[in-house]
């Protein structure tokens, strides 16, 4: 009976352990390591407050509305004049992200704008600095937006894992054992 269950054991126990070892290797983490993320889009068309302008001052025609495009952490602006405007957002951290572009003016002039976006519900804010080699200005606008969500982290951090002991062997059974422990009994 013994030489039996060897004969069928001992092939399924080194088939097992070759597969463990053969195998290519999982990476097994913990959901404390993982790090919620916060991101979002802060695509929209920026317009002034009613009755003013986008940008306070600034040489050329007035910029009064700026068409926001984000592709991750890359900006692409289209002001109301046609002119493109380029650059780049930070990280976003509670609705609200640095960002810097740069473009031109109607009048030729090179123009960088830095300042923050913030969002709250549908709503975004831009809210910044104009700044061409002859003058500074503020700009100031928002613009209608896809709400920006946070993921919520994993609040189960529970595993179970049970390992049945062989009482004979005195050692761990391989899962594809258990039903022979109960056959050759």
């Amino acid at each position: 009976m013994k030489a039996r269950f060897l004969l069928v054991a001992v092939p399924v126990l080194m088939i097992g352990i070759l597969a463990c070892g053969l195998l290519p290797g999982c990476e097994v983490g913990s959901v404390d390591n993982v790090v919620p993320s916060s991101g979002g889009n802060f695509s929209g068309l920026y317009a002034g407050p009613t009755g003013k302008t986008l940008v306070a001052n600034n040489s050329g025609n007035a910029v009064t509305t700026l068409d926001l495009s984000q592709f991750g952490n890359q900006l692409q602006a289209v002001d109301n004049n046609g002119i493109l405007f380029k650059g780049t957002l930070g990280d976003v951290v509670n609705s609200s992200a640095n960002f810097s572009l740069q473009g031109a003016t109607t009048a030729g002039a090179q123009v960088n704008v830095s300042g923050s976006l913030r969002a709250s519900g549908s709503t975004s804010v831009m809210n910044g600095t104009w700044m061409e080699p002859t003058l500074n200005s503020s700009i100031f606008g928002t613009a209608s937006i896809t709400p920006i969500t946070t993921n919520v982290p994993v609040t189960n951090t529970n595993a179970v894992v049970r390992i049945r002991w062989h009482s004979v062997y005195g050692m761990p059974l391989p899962v594809g054992l258990w039903f022979m422990q109960t056959i050759w009994r």
